[in-house]
C-alpha cells in the first residue's frame, strides 16, 4: 500500500476562519442552485481545507480546495512553499483516488487572498535548470484555456523536484513513479483540474458575501430579515462542531442541515429579548491591566503544571475566540455573564495566595465552568442566547482566562 504524507499535523491555525467562511459560502452557493443540485455537502479538514460534494442529475461533483490567507502585499509564485505543498498534495489525491473515477467529476482549487508574482529561481533543488517565461507561471495557467507544452514541462520539472524532496525518505516514495512516467498530455489534464484563484476575498469580505447569499437563498423568508449574521453564525458553528469527528464522512454538513438552520432562525426570538449586557464588555476590556495569557497565569501559580494540558486549554480558548468572531451580540452578552459568574465564584472562594498544585488548578477551572453554566441557566428564564450549550460556556471560561479577564491569584487580580 502506498504511504502518503499526512498533512493533518501542519499548522492549521492561520486561515482557519477563512476555511469555515469559504465552506459556508460554497454551501450557500450550492443552496442557491437547487434547481440543478439535488444534494450538497461541505466539510473542512476532510481532504485539504475545504471539500464540497454535490449530486447533480444523478452525477457527483467534488471540489477539493486549499485556502491561503496571506497579506495582500505578498505574492505567491510556483516556487512558494504553500504552492509546492498544494501541488504535491493535489497530485497524491488525483493519482490515488480520482483520476480513474467514471462516476465523479472533480476539480481542485487554490484560493488565496494574495496575488501571483513573477518567478526568479531558475535552478531546482535536484539541479534541474528551467527557462522561465516572461509572465508569472501561475498567472499563465490561471488565464489559459489550453496550457502551453513548455509551461506544463516547467511545472512538471518543478513538481518532480519537490516530490522527490518530500518523499525521498518515505517508504515507497508515494506516487513518484507515476509522476515520472506521466505523459505531458496527461499531466496537462491534471493541471487543468486546478482552479488558481488569486486576489480573492478576505475574511471580512467573505462574511459580507455569505450574508448576501443568505438573503438570496431559497430558504430565506422575509421573517428572517436582520437575522443574516445569526444564520451565518449557526452555519459556521455547525461546520466547526463537525470538524472534530475522526471519521471524515461525519465531518460534512449537508443540505438538510442548512435548511434546518434557516427554519430555526425564522423562529428565533427578536433581538429585543436578547441580553443587552454585551455593551459592558468593551468598557470592561479597557480596564484590564493584567496582560498575562493562560499559560503564564497557570505557571505563575503551578510551575509543574503539564505543558500538554496547557496546550489543550489553549486550543479550547482559541476555539472559543473563533466562535466569538463568528457570532453576534448575543455571544458577547453570554461572555460578559460568564465573566460575572466567575467573579461571583471568587467572591465566595479565595483566590490563590501561594503556589498550588495541578489538582487545585483543575478543580478551580471546573468550578468556574459549573458556576457559569448554572448562572446562564438561570438567566435563560428571562433572556435568549443564540448559543448557550455547556461546551461553549466551558470554552468561554478558558477564553476569559487567556484574554486577561480572569486570574487565579490574589496578587495579580484587578
Amino acid at each position: 500500500m502506498t504511504q502518503i504524507i499526512n498533512r493533518d499535523a501542519a499548522d492549521k491555525t492561520k486561515g482557519f476562519r477563512l476555511q469555515k467562511l469559504r465552506a459556508a459560502t460554497l454551501l450557500l452557493k450550492a443552496a442557491n442552485d437547487l434547481s440543478n443540485v439535488n444534494f450538497y455537502y461541505a466539510a473542512i479538514e476532510a481532504e485539504e481545507d475545504v471539500t464540497i460534494i454535490k449530486t447533480v442529475n444523478l452525477s457527483t461533483e467534488q471540489i477539493i480546495e486549499e485556502d491561503k490567507n496571506y497579506s495582500s502585499d505578498s505574492n505567491f509564485t510556483i516556487h512558494s512553499e504553500a504552492v509546492l505543498n498544494t501541488l504535491v498534495s493535489f497530485f497524491d489525491i488525483y493519482i490515488g483516488k480520482w483520476h480513474k473515477s467514471q462516476s465523479t467529476v472533480f476539480t481542485f482549487s487554490f484560493y488565496t487572498t494574495t496575488n501571483f508574482g513573477k518567478e526568479k529561481k531558475k535552478e531546482l533543488s535536484d539541479g534541474t535548470t528551467i527557462e522561465l517565461p516572461d509572465k508569472p507561471i501561475l498567472e499563465i495557467i490561471q488565464n489559459s484555456s489550453e496550457i502551453p507544452d513548455n509551461i506544463a514541462s516547467i511545472i512538471k520539472a518543478i513538481l518532480l523536484a519537490e516530490y522527490k524532496k518530500q518523499y525521498g525518505k518515505i517508504p515507497g516514495n508515494g506516487y513518484l513513479k507515476a509522476l515520472e512516467d506521466i505523459s505531458l498530455e496527461d499531466f496537462k489534464i491534471f493541471l487543468k483540474k486546478i482552479n488558481w484563484l488569486s486576489g480573492q476575498e478576505d475574511e471580512s469580505e467573505l462574511q459580507g458575501s455569505a450574508e448576501k447569499l443568505i438573503k438570496s437563498c431559497k430558504y430565506y423568508q422575509l421573517s428572517m430579515s436582520g437575522k443574516e449574521q445569526l444564520i451565518l453564525a449557526k452555519i459556521l458553528d455547525k461546520i466547526d462542531e463537525k470538524q472534530h469527528f475522526e471519521d471524515f464522512a461525519e465531518r460534512f454538513i449537508n443540505s438538510a442541515e442548512v435548511e434546518l438552520i434557516f427554519k430555526m432562525a425564522e423562529s428565533e426570538v427578536s433581538e429585543q429579548l436578547l441580553d443587552p449586557i454585551w455593551k459592558e464588555l468593551q468598557e470592561l476590556s479597557a480596564k484590564i491591566t493584567d496582560k498575562r495569557n493562560l499559560e503564564e497565569k497557570i505557571l505563575d501559580n503551578c510551575p509543574a503544571y503539564p505543558k500538554s494540558k496547557i496546550a489543550t486549554l489553549a486550543r479550547k480558548a482559541c476555539s472559543s475566540k473563533t466562535e466569538e468572531e463568528a457570532s453576534n451580540k448575543s455571544f458577547l452578552s453570554l461572555k460578559y455573564r460568564v465573566f460575572e459568574a466567575c467573579e461571583d465564584y471568587f467572591f465566595d472562594n479565595n483566590k490563590f495566595s501561594n503556589t498550588v498544585n495541578e489538582t487545585s488548578i483543575d478543580t478551580t477551572i471546573k468550578s468556574l465552568q459549573q458556576k457559569a453554566a448554572d448562572t446562564i441557566e438561570e438567566l435563560k428564564k428571562d433572556y435568549t442566547y443564540t448559543v448557550s450549550n455547556k461546551e461553549t460556556i466551558n470554552g468561554i471560561v478558558v477564553n476569559l482566562i487567556d484574554s486577561c479577564f480572569i486570574c487565579f491569584d490574589e496578587e495579580k487580580s484587578e
